[in-house]
């Protein structure tokens, strides 16, 4: 039987003990670091796997004590034993783990939110330039895209600034940047982050460097709490796959797709992408990720049980397939493709950590194998779990 087959729960959050420094590359002991490590400050939200098998991390820096933002272990067969492997500052440069912005080059990770990695295993990071974002918000540097690239001995990356003020209609509406997508075009590389405070998706064209808005057609009452989830996914349609980015918000009371299959044409200044609504959600999801393929990954509010939702099909609770019910209080947070041909799922007690009732030790984190994937990504039918013909209620 394959490891990976087998109960595979690697804790992620166990750093160090709740009474000493954190001293992963002198972080807590030298001048690089100078504040303290506080274990309790410490969750990962988001997570991307490596087709060798290395995981990133984001650590958001929601309270003073985290030491770093972005972080890194080894999930192969050879560190199988290890289940509460030690994260590691990645990249591995001490240069970028500071919260100050020091006029380094280059510039240093501060509060990286979200992760994403592309089908050449370059690792986009979106982070937001502001830290102790529950405690008291200060902006500390600009919000930026990081590129890594990804390599056993050296591990490079390159930063992007984020322009807040491009095509700002109202000066008194401040951004909320959330998730970040990267797509391979035939011809080019663009990158989008949803801005749920505008509204609207910034859109980068990484060859021209050049930044523009796709402003989306439904607007939300809860702009300054409400989240806008994003994943990528592609429909099959005439024998072709067609890329999209399939937007939603939380209190939002549609599905929309942004069709990226003619994104080459698309001018920075002039086009934009089309945006299509697929119909009214029959409530409230909270979208985990996708396959890499045509299936796409939610839960519902309150619930730990993840369905799913292939794009082929009509967007309708009649298609919608329970993949695994929830076995204990963690809820999961993010669901993506990884290691050996396994759907992954990260999962941790969120809700403790934002009553600041996790305890000495932190917040408690899990990633585990959700299903097999085929061995095409293209495909895109993940193994379900037992309760292949359940479906989810249809309430209005």
């Amino acid at each position: 039987m394959n490891w990976t087959e087998v109960l595979m729960l690697m804790t992620v959050i166990r750093l160090g003990q709740p009474d000493r420094r954190f001293d992963h590359y002198l972080l807590g002991t030298s001048m690089v670091w100078p504040e303290r490590y506080e274990p309790r400050s410490v969750i990962h939200s988001r997570f991307q796997m490596s087709r060798g098998g290395r995981v990133m991390l984001s650590s958001p820096r929601f309270r003073p004590g985290v030491p770093f933002t972005l972080g890194m272990f080894e999930a192969t067969a050879a560190c199988r034993t290890n289940v509460e492997p030690d994260v590691r500052p990645f990249p591995p440069q001490q240069c970028a783990h500071r919260t100050r912005d020091t006029n380094t080059d280059p510039q240093p990770l501060v509060n990286v939110v979200d992760v994403f990695l592309d089908k050449h295993e370059i690792l986009w990071a979106l982070d937001v330039g502001t830290i102790n974002t529950m405690t008291q918000p200060e902006r500390v540097a600009p919000p930026k895209i990081v590129r890594v690239e990804i390599d056993d001995d050296v591990d490079t990356y390159k930063a992007y600034e984020i322009d807040i003020d491009a095509e700002q209609e109202d000066s008194d509406v401040e951004m909320c940047l959330q998730f970040i997508v990267a797509h391979q075009s035939p011809k080019n590389t663009f990158v989008f982050i949803t801005d749920a405070g505008r509204n609207s998706l910034i859109m980068f064209d990484m060859y021209k460097e050049m930044q523009s808005t796709i402003v989306f057609p439904e607007k939300t009452a809860y702009a300054d709490r409400d989240i806008m989830f994003m994943t990528l996914l592609h429909k099959t349609m005439q024998g072709t796959r067609r890329p999209g980015l399939y937007v939603t918000y939380l209190s939002g009371c549609h599905m929309y797709v942004v069709q990226l299959d003619n994104i080459d044409q698309c001018s920075a200044v002039v086009a934009r992408p089309v945006i299509m609504d697929l119909g009214r959600k029959p409530y409230r999801i909270t979208v985990l990720g996708s396959d890499g393929g045509s299936r796409m990954f939610f839960r519902r509010p309150a619930e730990n049980e993840i369905w799913s939702w292939d794009v082929n099909a009509h967007f309708h609770p009649s298609m919608f397939e329970l993949v695994t019910k929830g076995q204990d209080c963690r809820a999961p947070v993010q669901i993506t493709a990884g290691y050996d041909h396994f759907l992954f799922v990260l999962k941790n007690n969120f809700g403790d950590y934002v009553r600041n009732t996790t305890g000495s030790l932190g917040a408690y984190t899990i990633i585990q194998p959700v299903s097999r994937l085929p061995k095409s990504r293209g495909n895109s039918t993940t193994t379900k779990g037992t309760d292949d013909n359940a479906r989810c209620d249809c309430h209005g």
